[in-house]
């Protein structure tokens, strides 16, 4: 006589055990959650709450530096100025982007290293300050990724002063200038 059960459950035990599951994953991702669960389930269900309340929020607010681009499903592009701005949840996208001026700089992690024209090594640290003018065309090459800008345009200052360097016969360090 056995007392397993030989059938196999139906599509809503299958559902609920994938709920059960997906709750259990995520609360695991989440430290050490079995020494005081109840500050990060409930940490987790305010985070929940919060991106609904973002999903369903009616206004976007704009700060004076920045600016926004606001695309409606998909297609339509509009510049938002800073200040209090109506959306409809789930047919507008609204970013905001920092029009400031920003600061791009050589990583100390990731040298530029250039070669002179007399077949110097040298490691040049260098840094560029750069802004946002045109936001529908920056968000339209960029797909609105400041990351993929910041690429992009390191890639560009790397190749011009390796140019630079190489075109070079000597090399004049700075504090020689000051002797």
């Amino acid at each position: 006589m056995s007392y397993i059960n030989d059938h196999t459950p139906g599509p809503d035990m299958v559902f609920a055990m994938i709920i059960i599951g997906l709750i259990v994953a995520f609360l695991l991702t989440q430290g050490h959650w079995w020494m005081n669960p109840m500050p990060t389930i409930i940490g987790s269900i305010t985070n929940l709450l919060n991106s609904l309340a973002n999903l369903l929020t009616w206004w976007v607010v704009i700060s004076p530096w920045d600016e926004a681009v606001r695309v409606r499903l998909g297609k339509h592009l509009k510049v938002l100025q800073g200040w209090l701005h109506l959306r409809i949840p789930f047919i507008d996208n609204v970013r905001i982007f920092d029009t400031r001026i920003q600061e791009l700089a050589t990583s100390p992690s990731r040298p530029l290293v250039v070669v002179t024209k007399e077949q110097t090594y040298l490691v040049v640290e260098y840094f560029a300050k750069w802004r946002i003018n045109d936001l529908p065309r920056f968000y339209i090459s960029t797909g609105g990724s400041v990351t993929w800008a910041e690429t992009l345009l390191e890639q560009r200052i790397n190749d011009i002063v390796r140019a630079e360097y190489g075109r070079r016969n000597r090399c004049i360090r700075t504090a020689d200038l000051h002797h």
